[in-house]
């Protein structure tokens, strides 16, 4: 279901921690 910003702010944001700890 997209439409909500929060679960799309949730996405991105566990994206960038997954990024950042791979480096």
């Amino acid at each position: 279901v997209h439409g909500s910003t929060g679960e799309s702010k949730i996405f991105i944001y566990l994206m960038m921690f997954e990024m950042d700890y791979a480096t």
